[in-house]
């Protein structure tokens, strides 16, 4: 229960650190970018124009913010949202990953060292593709483990794995 606790409160503030300032700042010069390139309203070719005159990564990550933009509304919180919910849900993807790897109660420094890393926070709070290639790296990274230590169904895990790696690789080019 203890452990439990620490747990919680780790996760807790790590969501905190996500949430407190998101929309504090207006977007840097690559956020506005970013909005630029995912404009709802115009069309694929304009959007490729822009992204080719601008950008060097690959525009799968404009293609899915600009897909929101056209649900959400396009509004500059829209990108940002979505990269806090990347980065909350990348704690527990990284502490499932952890204890995945290593039987024993490691995974609680992983959560702890997910939760306070300030890279991972800002990035939670930026609308570029950062915590998003990281966010699907981890998918990849559990899916992997899965298949290599043969849990479950070994051609989910193969068919998530390839996913992840798929789209890992279409986000970041480094990946």
């Amino acid at each position: 229960t203890i452990t439990l606790s620490i747990i919680l409160i780790t996760i807790l503030c790590g969501i905190i650190l996500r949430i407190y300032n998101l929309n504090y700042e207006n977007f840097w010069f690559d956020e506005i970018l970013t909005f630029y390139i995912s404009e709802p309203d115009i069309s694929f070719e304009e959007t490729k124009l822009r992204y080719n005159a601008i950008e060097s990564i690959p525009i799968f990550y404009y293609l899915i913010i600009q897909f929101l933009h056209e649900i959400i509304g396009y509004y500059p919180e829209v990108s940002r949202y979505f990269s806090l919910i990347l980065g909350v849900l990348s704690i527990f993807t990284v502490g499932y990953l952890t204890k995945q790897i290593s039987k024993n109660n490691s995974y609680i420094l992983a959560i702890y060292l997910v939760s306070f890393n300030i890279y991972l926070i800002a990035y939670s709070q930026e609308a570029r593709v950062y915590i998003f290639t990281f966010f699907l790296v981890t998918l990849s990274l559990i899916y992997y483990f899965r298949l290599y230590s043969s849990l479950g169904n070994q051609n989910f895990n193969l068919l998530f794995f390839n996913l992840f790696q798929i789209l890992s690789f279409l986000s970041h080019p480094l990946t």
